[in-house]
């Protein structure tokens, strides 16, 4: 699995722990999320937008 999120053209991957959990940043803005997952039954891809106050 890998996360990225993208603010105005500039992207970022977004890192996990063990538990692939992860966290957004802190800084306050619009972003949009991208969340890539391969598996051994195919892969998926999963975009948002994330609006962080």
């Amino acid at each position: 699995m890998s996360i990225w999120v993208w603010q105005q053209d500039e992207k970022v991957k977004l890192e996990l722990d063990k538990n692939r959990n992860f966290n957004f940043p802190k800084e306050k803005g619009e972003y949009l999320i991208e969340l890539d997952l391969l598996t051994d039954n195919g892969s998926a891809e999963y975009v948002g937008n994330v609006v962080i106050k």
